[in-house]
């Protein structure tokens, strides 16, 4: 590892952390340098520090050391950064030895399903320990000055963090965990901030000559939309030439639909997309322009709606087969969020309502034109035979909305049971 210089006549707080394998410097709070160290040689002739040589003065540390101190484990980064932010608090001890917080946690937005940390620092004499609550329950196992924790709805809330020694106890100030969601989810994203919403991300396969992101346009009537990209791919590009927009919502949520508007630009030549649903892709559901390539770009926007009815945890806009002459883009986006209902029983008079099927071109809901010629009751069925000849080699399957099934205890049993009107 090469020398790491510090400024000259001035106090420096130096750190050299060892984990087994790889020595980390750190100087005033900050990375400096690391290298690679196998082992450490143990001997009984004792440790120098700022004396590398002791029969050469030429290799004799130059300057003062104060305030040494030596761990028996590797501090991590946030706890050096800490020691040094303290300043000779730090270190330095005053008269009452009972802890007191040098660092308080901050509040933290986490994206649904990442592992967000708080950090805290707290000095006293002995070392205090640490108690992590949340929403003033005591958290199992959290005993560290940091804590890491999932981004979920279930975790959101006010987190803090006790810490005690034998002279007294301190309590640091409440943090709060949010979980951050696209505008689009149960809301309307219309791009015009100029930059991604909140956990969405892009990823992409190939080169392009102008990656997907969102891009200045007036077509939507708007400044800005999202584009998926131009490649730099002039034909039968397919799957090595694809991008995606992912949205995590922040949680299992119930969507009825989602709604957007979309135009391929420059050209019609190649690009196709279509959206999954936890990585699962809509069958028979495809945006782009239409005939497919016939070289001519939109001048105008399509607005799409496609029926979801299921709850979901992430949805995407995956676009393949992406050339160089033409870019598909999609604006006022939404994804509409709402409770399932159940209703019993259920007459299907609004339609869908909450229920669902993985295969909707094959499932419908309205007036029967075959079999009885009608519903049972009222207007409209579910009926899975349209014109009267089923679909060859499909499985399908109608659902009903997600229901929560009551708690029990002992021997008590839950006995679920329904009835099918054919």
């Amino acid at each position: 590892m090469p020398p790491i210089p510090v400024p000259l006549n001035q106090w420096s707080h130096v750190a050299l952390t060892y984990n087994g394998t790889n020595r980390i410097f750190y100087v005033n709070g900050s990375f400096a340098g690391s290298g690679s160290a196998s082992s450490i040689n143990i001997s009984d002739a004792g440790s120098a520090i700022g004396d590398v040589v002791p029969s050469d003065a030429r290799a004799r540390f130059a300057g003062q050391i104060d305030e040494l101190c030596l761990y028996n484990r590797p501090l991590d980064s946030n706890e050096i950064a800490a020691l040094y932010a303290a300043g000779s608090a730090g270190k330095c001890y005053t008269n009452d030895p009972a802890p007191v917080f040098l660092i308080h946690p901050e509040n933290q937005i986490g994206c649904s399903g990442s592992v967000v940390q708080f950090t805290s620092f707290a000095m006293g004499y002995p070392r205090p320990s640490y108690q992590w609550l949340r929403e003033e329950i005591p958290l199992l196992g959290a005993t560290n000055a940091t804590f890491q924790v999932a981004a979920t709805l279930d975790n959101a809330g006010e987190y803090s963090v006790v810490v005690s020694n034998s002279f007294g106890i301190a309590r640091s100030a409440n943090a709060t965990l949010a979980v951050g969601v696209s505008p689009a989810a149960g809301g309307l994203d219309d791009f015009e901030r100029a930059t991604l919403g909140s956990c969405m991300t892009i990823s992409r396969v190939g080169s392009f000559n102008s990656p997907p992101g969102i891009k200045a346009t007036t077509l939507f009537g708007s400044s800005y939309a999202f584009g998926f990209g131009r490649s730099t791919c002039g034909a039968s590009c397919f799957g090595g030439f694809t991008s995606r927009l992912s949205i995590p919502l922040s949680g299992p949520n119930f969507i009825r639909a989602i709604q957007f508007n979309e135009a391929e630009l420059y050209d019609n030549w190649g690009s196709h997309g279509y959206i999954l649903l936890d990585g699962v892709q809509i069958p028979n559901f495809e945006f782009s322009r239409s005939p497919s390539n016939n070289r001519r770009g939109d001048t105008a926007y399509r607005t799409r709606y496609l029926e979801v009815n299921r709850t979901v945890t992430n949805v995407a806009f995956y676009t393949y087969d992406i050339t160089s002459a033409s870019e598909l883009f999609i604006d006022d986006l939404e994804i509409k969020i709402q409770p399932p209902i159940i209703n019993l029983p259920e007459s299907f008079e609004l339609g869908w309502g909450d229920w669902w099927s993985d295969s909707g071109y094959y499932w419908r809901i309205g007036r029967p034109s075959n079999g009885p010629g009608g519903a049972h009751l009222g207007t409209n069925a579910a009926f899975s035979n349209a014109g009267g000849n089923y679909f060859a080699g499909v499985n399908s399957r109608l659902s009903t909305p997600r229901f929560v099934v009551p708690s029990v205890s002992g021997d008590v049993r839950v006995i679920l049971r329904g009835s099918l009107t054919t």
